[in-house]
């Protein structure tokens, strides 16, 4: 990939979907994408509800740690049955994903480039969020109760 398609994927939103996608397919995994303005739409009803757990801001309740072997540690969410939705920073990419299976999800993210991402369901009960810079896994809604107990596995 040359420089000038990578500022071409930085224009239009797509950098870490066009990965995950190119990605997918390597291994075998196949994802779906939301129509755009579902899931500028959900992006927003997100940033709503969890907007201070986003900030890492106490007045909303959330656990967090750090990770550093993250990769490893998001396919142990066993709570996550149902579809989810997986979205990014809005600088990197502006497209929501969907998937059934959050061990899939691990086996791409070994698989692909370093990135930030935030799960939720449709329902918004829980928001996951992957800081990769800090190598902070938090925990908001139903998923603060998740990462207590991969805080509690791991921290032994």
């Amino acid at each position: 990939m040359t420089k000038e398609n990578i500022n071409e994927l930085i224009k239009t939103g797509r950098l870490i979907t066009y990965y995950l996608f190119r990605d997918a397919r390597k291994i075998g995994l196949t994802l779906s994408e939301l129509p755009f303005e579902e899931g500028v739409e959900f992006r927003k009803k997100t940033i709503e509800k969890y907007y201070d757990s986003l900030r890492i801001n106490i007045i909303l309740p959330h656990t967090q740690m750090v990770f550093p072997d993250m990769w490893g540690i998001i396919g142990e969410i066993n709570e996550i049955t149902d579809n989810f939705l997986i979205f990014f920073d809005g600088y990197m990419d502006r497209h929501v994903i969907e998937m059934n299976n959050i061990h899939n999800f691990a086996k791409l993210v070994e698989e692909t480039i370093i990135f930030d991402f935030y799960i939720i369901n449709r329902e918004l009960d829980y928001l996951i969020q992957w800081d990769s810079s800090c190598q902070i896994l938090i925990g908001a809604g139903k998923a603060k109760e998740w990462v207590e107990s991969l805080i509690k596995r791991h921290s032994k």
